[in-house]
């Protein structure tokens, strides 16, 4: 991997690395067209890697625990955030064994809030095949999966937030089969995305397959989630597995049929579910106030 470094008063292009004042943890990467004249600051050093493709990999490298570790053991002296212009030309940079556009959708989905938890899973199915292993660039990959996994949990939570408002919503207006229903459908997609990641597909755009009690192939329903799930993490989720049927039994009360002659949609039956609801999400880092 060939770079070029640059001092300050450097016109800007796509593709460039800014180091704030010689700063590691003041790096900034422009990854879009620009059109305008940009310069960097006279104390800024500009990296550029002569592949424009290489930019995103480069840049995660620098700033992944990997990566500091690296610059940390080339550097003579009192390890400080800041490198010289010099520093840089000696900096080993592991070369990438994946596709460099891999690296380029992990620096986006770091930076840019995404509009679905599927954008994610698509991240996790490129990297299936990775084994923890001992190769640096391995580290870094795996490194950056747990990165992803927090970003998407962040993104997955603002989500969250606004399905449980329109819940409380429908509680509070009594509408109890529109919160059953609700609950149900929370509950679905956010074990929809477990298995998603579990598996290292993405669920919300291909149907999942099991087999049914004569052994013919179904499209996966929310039972199917819950008890695969419920077999991935035993036995640690079998209390949560009971409470996940139990909403989704609840909710399916809602189905004309069976709720023409039942009187069991009502308020408690709703706090009961709500309460649930919550703890399954708990088992997936999601606290519900």
């Amino acid at each position: 991997m060939e770079l070029d470094q640059f001092s300050g008063g450097t016109p800007i292009r796509k593709g460039d690395i800014i180091c704030k004042n010689g700063m590691t943890d003041k790096l900034y990467l422009l990854l879009d067209e620009i059109h305008e004249e940009l310069y960097a600051g006279a104390n800024d050093i500009v990296i550029r890697p002569n592949n424009i493709e290489e930019a995103a990999y480069l840049y995660s490298f620098i700033q992944s625990d990997t990566g500091k570790t690296v610059i940390s053991a080339n550097t003579i002296g009192t390890v400080l955030p800041r490198m010289t212009k010099r520093d840089w030309e000696q900096l080993p940079v592991i070369l990438p064994k994946r596709p460099l556009a891999d690296y380029e959708k992990y620096f986006r989905l770091k930076n840019y809030q995404q509009k679905s938890a599927s954008e994610y899973n698509k991240f996790f199915s490129a990297f299936s095949q990775i084994e923890e292993s001992h190769s640096v660039e391995d580290v870094l990959n795996m490194e950056m999966i747990k990165t992803v996994k927090l970003y998407k949990g962040e993104t997955i939570r603002n989500f969250l937030q606004e399905d449980l408002k329109e819940l409380n919503s429908c509680f509070r207006a009594k509408a109890y089969k529109a919160t059953l229903i609700m609950c149900g459908s929370i509950l679905e997609a956010v074990l929809i995305d477990w298995v998603s990641e579990k598996y290292h597909k993405n669920f919300f755009e291909e149907d999942l397959y099991v087999p049914d009690r004569n052994g013919r192939n179904k499209r996966a329903d929310l039972i199917d989630y819950i008890d695969i799930i419920k077999e991935i993490q035993k036995p640690s989720w079998m209390e949560e597995a009971g409470k996940a049927h139990i909403i989704r039994k609840k909710r399916n009360l809602v189905h004309a049929k069976l709720c023409l002659n039942s009187d069991e949609i009502n308020e408690t039956v709703c706090r009961e579910v709500i309460e649930y609801l919550k703890d399954v999400l708990k088992t997936r880092g999601f606290i519900i106030s």
